[in-house]
């Protein structure tokens, strides 16, 4: 992946200049390292390299193992370095860090440095939403997979609403033959546009996992797993993801691993009746998942997969002017030990009226209605729900807050809603001009897990 153009990195380099070597290819060529001693010889401001930056974090009772949220959370007064430093070209700071990728305590240290590196270094946290265009066929350039993340807003005229969604770059973008159909816990599930190919991708480091294709004629829509890969994963299908009334069935992985291409997903016993929705996972359960039925549906792991469900209906609240939507309405997602399903409604009669209903799943698999579900912010889609803890102050991971794409299934707008559970306060957050949910389809959320969480993200990027 290359950095926007700029004169410098496109004027073409000759012979002389590849043994001479210029200031800027060798910066980008050169490890980040010595990247950072070379700076301050050439420069004489920058005294900052990767030990540097460990050894300010650790003076300031920060270590490596840090969560990266307080990595980023650095005061820029805190960190030397120069005030040429500042002035460093923007593509030439994302060319060293598309070449750190692959260790995301790198990239974060770069982002410390100073306020203008961390403009010009992408995000590695997210959280980001993910679409995927429709059209089968693209003009030369476009690509097929936009990632958005909520942005100030810089101008004036946008005084009313602060927040926005905008287009941002990541480390690694997925091909652009590929189409997102879900995420979970920091990486992208992708498909071979035109073809059963299936496979997980890291936005940051760019490494993948192949998936077994998808049964029969079927269509995969969101993929749910526990953060230890060994596990199966589950995914559900459709045979027709435009129709929004469309039956959802529960599939999950059946592993062999003596032999990885003998991988397959299976119909889950005991769900084909059902139409799925979301899913999520616990101790002492196979899964926890929420049907169109407005009912959780347990599966206790005291019994052989499909013989031990209990199935919970909500206590909605009837209103005969809301009506649940059809697509992201049904949500089940779990907020520390508590789990939490979640049912978004809108009124028929006026697109701009949305409420939503949460209730808690107690002990004795009793749902009771709630307006808190603690320090969190969750985050709805075409995917396992994002479960992020809420930041004292940030505009886009507020405490006790859903955000959720506006696309129900008949009505789709350009926009994320952030509903306030405690106010029930609706906010809207637009979409950047030129993308529109017309063009698009399922949307999903991702977010990286901390450096020292995820096991994925430990084998792969958390170096």
């Amino acid at each position: 992946m290359r950095p926007p153009s700029s004169p410098l990195l496109a004027t073409p380099l000759t012979p002389d200049a590849y043994q001479t070597g210029g200031i800027a290819w060798k910066v980008i060529t050169m490890p980040f390292i010595v990247v950072g001693g070379g700076m301050d010889i050439l420069l004489g401001t920058v005294r900052l390299s990767l030990w540097a930056v460990g050894r300010a974090l650790s003076v300031m009772g920060l270590a490596w193992g840090t969560d990266q949220r307080l990595i980023e959370a650095v005061p820029e007064s805190h960190i030397y370095a120069g005030d040429k430093a500042r002035f460093l070209l923007r593509e030439i700071l994302f060319n060293v860090a598309c070449r750190l990728r692959k260790s995301r305590r790198d990239v974060l240290s770069m982002r410390s440095v100073c306020q203008h590196w961390r403009s010009a270094v992408p995000n590695t946290n997210g959280p980001w939403l993910v679409l995927s265009r429709r059209q089968l066929v693209l003009t030369p350039g476009s690509p097929r997979i936009t990632v958005l993340q909520m942005v100030k807003c810089a101008s004036a005229a946008a005084a009313a609403a602060d927040v926005a969604m905008a287009v941002v770059p990541c480390l690694s973008l997925p091909p652009s033959s590929a189409t997102c159909w879900g995420a979970a816990h920091g990486l992208v599930a992708l498909r071979q546009f035109g073809t059963n190919e299936l496979y997980l991708f890291c936005l940051i480091c760019g490494r993948s996992r192949i998936l077994p294709p998808p049964p029969g004629e079927m269509i995969p829509h969101g993929i749910f797993f526990n953060e230890r890969p060994w596990e199966p994963m589950a995914t559900l299908t459709t045979n027709d993801l435009d129709d929004p009334a469309c039956t959802l069935r529960l599939h999950f992985e059946l592993t062999d691993l003596q032999d990885a291409q003998r991988h397959r997903w299976a119909m889950y016993p005991g769900t084909n009746a059902h139409d799925m929705r979301s899913l999520c996972f616990d101790d002492c359960v196979h899964f926890i998942g929420a049907t169109s039925a407005n009912t959780v549906v347990i599966d206790e792991s005291a019994s052989p997969r499909g013989h031990g469900m209990v199935f919970v209906d909500a206590p909605v609240a009837t209103d005969g002017q809301m009506a649940v939507w059809n697509k992201y309405g049904h949500h089940v997602f779990k907020c520390s030990d508590n789990i939490y399903l979640c049912l978004l409604s809108r009124d028929p009669e006026d697109a701009n009226v949305v409420s939503v209903q949460v209730f808690l799943l107690q002990s004795g698999y009793d749902l009771v209605p709630t307006n808190d579900i603690g320090s969190y912010a969750v985050y709805l889609g075409a995917n396992k729900p994002v479960v992020l803890p809420a930041e004292d102050g940030s505009f886009m991971q507020r405490r006790n807050t859903i955000y959720v794409t506006d696309d129900d299934g008949m009505v789709a707008k350009g926009r994320v809603l952030s509903i306030d559970l405690s106010s029930r306060e609706v906010s809207s957050i637009a979409f950047p001009n030129g993308v529109s949910m017309n063009d698009y389809g399922h949307a999903s959320w991702v977010a990286a897990p901390p450096l020292d969480g995820s096991v994925w993200h430990t084998w792969h990027c958390n170096s």
